[in-house]
């Protein structure tokens, strides 16, 4: 005969509340942080939760090249403001400088019968 198994512990509303939130944010984009962002902090913001819960919930969702780039920050992290410290130093890093999206923009963009000057 098998040994009891013993109980496992209550779960509580709480562990259920943040396993359905864990599973409506993707994984970090590191093409759209802002984006990411916006869409993290919309799943987030009906809960009120605490700076030190949502940047949990990020570094849950951050990959190797991403906690690579800011391993600084999650070795010794801040006393206060460890979120938005996080969410600036990530957009820092991700997000293209407003010339590369322009240069990107114009790089991808065809002018098929279209003169330069008709995009203006």
């Amino acid at each position: 005969m098998a040994p009891p198994v013993p109980p496992s512990p209550p779960t509580m509303a709480s562990d259920l509340a943040a396993i359905g939130l864990a599973s409506r944010v993707p994984p970090f984009w590191t093409d759209m942080p802002k984006m990411w962002f916006q869409q993290f902090e919309s799943v987030m913001g009906p809960q009120h939760q605490s700076e030190q819960v949502k940047y949990d919930m990020v570094v849950s969702k951050l990959g190797k090249e991403e906690l690579c780039q800011v391993a600084d920050l999650i070795s010794n992290p801040p006393e206060q403001h460890r979120y938005t410290s996080l969410k600036n130093k990530l957009i820092k890093i991700f997000e293209a400088s407003a010339e590369a999206q322009f240069h990107k923009l114009v790089s991808e963009m065809e002018l098929g019968q279209q003169r330069p000057s008709q995009l203006l």
